[in-house]
């Protein structure tokens, strides 16, 4: 005989027992991804809370940088410097002396750089110049002598312009007319003696004494004494005027 299987089907609940079954399961679901959800977040905040938090920056005024190594300067080359000093003395000492020679006459008519010349061991002529004859020192005296006739004796000064020591010059005695003052009429060129005596310069002949050979210290002076025996009785003026004498030259 053939088994006979029994089913059993199971219980049915009322509809409103399911509908109740499927709220229950719908609400079980909403509370379960309710709390899924609540516990996820619950976990990205255990994250977020388990991060490191970044230190505030500090304040610029305790903020101190790492000392770094400058890097080392090299200075650029530098250009050797031009002296134009000497260069410049060297072009004024040229035209300095360009300028004196172009007008050596007019500078060698100065005395005191004559003398400067030659006391540097230049060979510097005596010059007329070089000697002056102080003027408030000259007289003019006639003399008479032993056999009535009259000679003119001239008394003075002169001085040395040098600065160097020089012999004495001769002086030249120039006789201008009455009658015209400009026009002379007779000269003589005496040497400066050593002082003569009256009684010698009475005395016929004359017999002058020794030519005075002593140099005159530079800038310094001497006095002379001129006897002129044969001097113009209608003569007006005389002038005197000083004969430069060089060193090395004769006494005549």
């Amino acid at each position: 005989m053939p088994e006979r299987r029994e089913t059993r089907r199971a219980p049915s609940l009322p509809v409103e027992q399911n509908a109740l079954f499927v709220e229950t399961e719908l609400d079980e679901s909403l509370l379960h991804e309710q709390l899924s959800t609540k516990f996820s977040r619950k976990k990205a905040k255990k994250k977020k809370t388990a991060q490191p938090t970044a230190a505030a920056p500090e304040s610029p005024k305790q903020f101190e940088p790492e000392a770094t190594a400058e890097p080392e300067i090299v200075p650029p080359p530098q250009r050797r410097s031009v002296r134009i000093w000497p260069w410049l003395l060297i072009v004024l000492i040229a035209a300095a002396a360009a300028g004196f020679w172009l007008n050596k006459d007019a500078w060698l008519d100065n005395a005191w750089i004559r003398g400067s010349l030659a006391n540097l061991g230049l060979p510097v002529a005596v010059r007329d110049q070089d000697w002056s004859i102080i003027r408030e020192s000259v007289r003019a005296t006639w003399v008479e002598r032993d056999n009535g006739s009259r000679v003119m004796v001239i008394e003075g000064r002169l001085a040395n312009l040098l600065p160097r020591p020089v012999p004495l010059p001769s002086v030249r005695v120039r006789y201008f007319s009455v009658e015209n003052p400009s026009q002379p009429v007779r000269e003589f060129d005496l040497n400066i003696t050593e002082p003569p005596l009256l009684d010698d310069i009475r005395r016929v002949p004359f017999k002058p004494p020794p030519t005075d050979t002593m140099a005159v210290m530079d800038f310094g002076e001497r006095d002379f004494v001129l006897v002129v025996e044969d001097a113009p009785r209608d003569a007006g003026d005389f002038e005197l005027k000083p004969i430069a004498r060089q060193p090395d030259e004769p006494v005549r």
